[in-house]
């Protein structure tokens, strides 16, 4: 039994690393995969900038208008699920082909709109009620000084973060790549999952791993001090970092769906 466990575990590792690998060879071949998450994170800057500029003008004038904002917001985030549909689409096309079309790829992300924003939806849902539940714990070990509740914080973000990469890592190839309805691609997603368990657990936790790595060069790379033009180019050379890290992470997922023996499953 000790030795099963150890090879089905090396087969996981094999697997993850199969996986990075072709990702990796992926946006080396064909580096015009990197322009949807470019778009979207040159977007998203934009509203960090906004967002900073409203802000300032707030403490200053007590005065500011919101409305543009927050108008911006839901239209950056269906761009966002959009994006993560067209590297499913795009991902096939390499392996296909070879070739890279942006325009098919937003026609194909387009045609399951409605299912995306439904998973990018419940994903956030899910993960604000993962945080609230985590916040409040750790408000009542600092509060209540209960010391049993800071490991429960932890283990609930982990089992939290666990499930969560288990019920949504395929979600999005299978949606654009089989075109099923939100009900029909959890379940699919939630079968893939099981069956490939290891990987998936492995990889989750890489791109966990690679998530906070960009959220801290977003963090480090602020504006910062007085330097404004080197603020500024510090702040642009940091979300071009995360462009990069979230490219790569968009194509971790589809990569894995288009290997033979997930997709045979």
């Amino acid at each position: 039994m000790p030795y099963k466990h150890n090879s089905n575990s090396t087969l996981g590792i094999s697997r993850m690393l199969e996986v990075l690998e072709r990702a990796f060879r992926m946006l080396a071949s064909k580096p015009k995969l990197f322009v949807p998450r470019i778009v979207t994170t040159s977007a998203y800057s934009a509203f960090l900038l906004l967002t900073a500029g409203k802000t300032y003008e707030l403490v200053s004038t007590g005065t500011t208008n919101l409305l543009p904002l927050l108008a911006f917001l839901p239209l950056l985030l269906l761009m966002d699920v959009l994006t993560y549909g067209m590297y499913a689409s795009l991902a096939a096309q390499v392996q296909r082909s070879g070739e890279v079309s942006l325009r098919r790829a937003l026609r194909e992300a387009l045609l399951q709109w409605r299912c995306l924003v439904i998973i990018g939806a419940s994903f956030l849902g899910m993960v604000f009620l993962l945080s609230l539940s985590v916040a409040m714990l750790l408000a009542g070990y600092v509060l209540l000084r209960i010391q049993l509740m800071l490991p429960a914080a932890a283990l609930l973000m982990l089992t939290g973060m666990v499930a969560l990469g288990y019920l949504f890592f395929y979600t999005v190839p299978v949606a654009v790549m089989e075109r099923g309805g939100f009900m029909q691609v959890m379940r699919r997603s939630v079968q893939l999952s099981q069956r490939h368990r290891g990987e998936v657990l492995l990889l989750n936790v890489l791109m966990l791993v690679l998530a906070v790595a960009s959220l801290v060069v977003g963090m480090l790379t602020g504006f910062r001090g007085e330097a404004f033009l080197m603020s500024a180019l510090l702040y642009m050379a940091g979300r071009g970092v995360q462009a990069v890290i979230y490219t790569y992470l968009s194509l971790i997922s589809p990569a894995a769906y288009l290997r033979e023996d997930v997709r045979g499953g």
